[in-house]
Order: C-alpha cells, then sequence, then structure tokens
C-alpha cells in the first residue's frame, strides 16, 4: 500500500471499527461524547504530523490524538487522517482531555 493510500485506507477504518464514535457517558453530568478517565497521567504532547497529499476536494485533515488503552493501561497514538464532512459547513473539533471534578475527562472529537 502506497502512502497515498493508506490516510483514505485508515480514516475508512477507524470509522468502521469506532474511534470517532461517541462511546456512552460513563458519568452523570458528562455529554455524550465524553468520558472520564481516572487516575492516568496527563498525555504526552501531541506528536508532529504530516498530512500527506489531499485525497480529493472538500477532504479535510483530521490530526493525530492521544487516546487512552484501558488494555494496556497507557496512551495509544491514532494517526491523523483525511475525511469529508458529514455536511456543508461542518467542521471539526479536536478530541481533547480536560479536568473536571477533580478528574480527567477526554472529550472525543466531532463534527459541527
Amino acid at each position: 500500500m502506497t502512502h497515498r493510500l493508506a490516510a483514505p485506507v485508515l480514516a475508512v477504518a477507524l470509522l468502521c471499527c469506532g474511534v470517532f464514535a461517541a462511546p456512552p457517558a460513563a458519568s452523570a453530568g458528562v455529554g455524550w461524547n465524553a468520558r472520564f478517565v481516572v487516575g492516568v497521567p496527563a498525555p504526552p504532547p501531541l506528536r508532529a504530523e504530516v498530512a500527506l497529499h489531499r485525497p480529493g476536494r472538500g477532504h479535510v485533515w483530521v490530526r493525530g490524538f492521544y487516546d487512552w488503552d484501558d488494555f494496556h493501561r497507557g496512551y495509544r497514538w491514532v494517526p491523523g487522517a483525511w475525511l469529508r464532512p458529514p455536511r456543508l459547513h461542518a467542521y471539526w473539533v479536536a478530541p481533547r482531555y480536560e479536568m473536571r471534578h477533580g478528574r480527567r475527562c477526554f472529550t472525543r472529537g466531532y463534527w459541527r
């Protein structure tokens, strides 16, 4: 597989596996797009990524992020990908970690 095909194929694989899907809320008062990650250190700094050739008109680069892996008890890098917005004028809100109620909370990225 060439590098030019890797990003679109990866984007489809991530969408099919539910990486960009929102998990159910973990606690009352936490939005549908967030979950608490308790007792974990802050994520590492984001990696520098190079957006490869845009696969077509209308595609938007969605940068990678660190996601907490409960099984391995550590962060794993989810690489960036070119994605098409679901509708005209939609924009990507990047995933982020915030402190809520004294606990680290991960909010997945979403289209707005």
